[in-house]
């Protein structure tokens, strides 16, 4: 399985979101509900990250849709 991103924490609330070819995309910030929202680089609200039971996030668009998992 390929990654198709990668994350670096940049701060306690907030992470760098960056592709699989090391070019930044984006950054996440925590929601002090142990999860985070996640933005592009023009400051739209792309996603959303969701704990699961299993230590990763599930993601979601800001519709609701879930369209993904991050692994930690």
């Amino acid at each position: 399985m390929t990654p198709l991103s990668f994350t670096v924490e940049a701060s306690e609330r907030v992470i760098l979101i960056f592709d699989s070819h090391a070019n930044w995309t984006g950054f996440a910030v925590s929601n002090k509900k142990n999860g985070y929202n996640t933005f592009d680089l023009q400051n739209h609200w792309s996603t959303y990250w969701v704990p699961n039971n299993q230590g990763n996030f599930n993601i979601f668009t800001p519709y609701g849709k879930w369209i993904g998992l991050v692994i930690k």
